[in-house]
C-alpha cells in the first residue's frame, strides 16, 4: 500500500503541476483490473495539449519506475502523448489478496 501511494501521489503532483490537471478541462482516468494473477492499472491523463517528453526524466517518473520494480515486483510504462501522459503499472497480486 506504501508504495502504490507514494507512486499515486506522483502521478498526481505532476497532473497538477504540469499536466491535465493543471488546465481547466483537463481530466484523469485511473482503470484496473485483476489478469493471469497480475495487477494492471492505468492511469491516462486527457485535455493538455501540447506536452511533449521532457528534456530529462525527473525524479517522479524515477520514483514511479523504481517503486513499482523494487516495491512490488512489477513495472511501469510510461508514455508522453499528445493529450498527456499514460502510465501503466503491472504486478503480481499480493499474496494477501489470492
Amino acid at each position: 500500500a506504501q508504495t502504490l501511494s507514494l507512486i499515486f501521489h506522483e502521478l498526481a503532483t505532476n497532473a497538477a503541476r504540469h499536466g491535465a490537471l493543471s488546465v481547466a478541462g483537463g481530466a484523469v482516468s485511473v482503470d484496473w483490473r485483476i489478469e493471469d494473477g497480475r495487477v494492471r492499472l492505468d492511469w491516462v491523463e486527457s485535455g493538455r495539449p501540447g506536452i511533449g517528453t521532457p528534456p530529462a526524466k525527473g525524479l517522479g517518473l524515477t520514483l514511479v519506475e523504481h517503486g513499482i520494480v523494487h516495491g512490488l515486483g512489477g513495472h511501469a510504462r510510461i508514455e508522453f502523448r499528445p493529450a498527456g501522459l499514460a502510465c501503466r503499472l503491472d504486478f503480481p497480486v499480493p499474496d494477501a489478496a489470492a
